[in-house]
């Protein structure tokens, strides 16, 4: 917005100022402004909501997340490839699923951002074998260093500066999986980057086993 208010004073002082380009610039702050507001009010609704477990669709929290991160992709060139086609069913609290996948975004993003990573990608793949959800975010940001990647779901360590960090972000990933989900999480180097694989039960399976208990 503080560029765009620049460009009109430049249009200004070199004589350049018109009514078309003034509007297209005007239109274009009521834009950013407008995608603002919706960020505000979908983070306001996303920290607010009540902790609350029911069944939820993976596929919406997933999206809900990407949608949240969009900005941050833009900003530095990285293509997100979308795997999953089938709406998947899970139980716990959406809302702190969709914490997770943004942490775990989040730490792709800065391991692009931090090795200046040209063609930087993040694949994501959601898929069910037997009675799993397992989800997949495999980026090629380098990798983590062998010697220390057993422990980055420890609470307070960080591979990261400390201004940037202070090592909590994975250690909620692994709280919320493991306790609030029982479900299991995994980083390991794959490629050219990390891989963290999610895996929790379906809700056809909690179903079953309510049925016959």
């Amino acid at each position: 917005i503080g560029l765009l208010a620049q460009k009109i004073e430049d249009y200004y002082e070199f004589g350049d100022l018109n009514s078309d380009n003034l509007n297209q610039t005007v239109e274009r702050i009521l834009q950013i402004l407008k995608e603002l507001s919706n960020t505000i009010d979908t983070f306001a609704s996303f920290y607010n909501a009540k902790k609350e477990k029911e069944v939820f669709s993976i596929n919406e929290a997933l999206m809900k997340s990407i949608s949240l991160m969009d900005s941050a992709f833009k900003r530095n060139h990285i293509k997100i490839n979308i795997d999953f086609m089938k709406d998947f069913k899970v139980y716990g609290d959406s809302n702190e699923f969709s914490q997770v996948i943004l942490n775990v975004l989040n730490n792709s993003t800065d391991a692009l951002k931090r090795e200046k990573i040209i063609n930087g990608k993040i694949d994501i793949k959601l898929e069910k074998s037997d009675s799993e959800i397992e989800l997949s975010i495999i980026d090629n940001g380098g990798g983590i260093d062998s010697e220390i990647i057993n422990r980055v779901f420890e609470p307070y360590f960080t591979t990261k500066h400390k201004a940037q960090g202070i090592g909590l972000g994975l250690y909620m990933v692994k709280n919320i999986i493991e306790n609030s989900m029982s479900g299991d999480v995994f980083i390991e180097n794959y490629l050219d980057g990390v891989k963290f694989t999610i895996k929790v039960k379906d809700n056809e399976w909690l179903r079953n086993i309510k049925k016959y208990n």
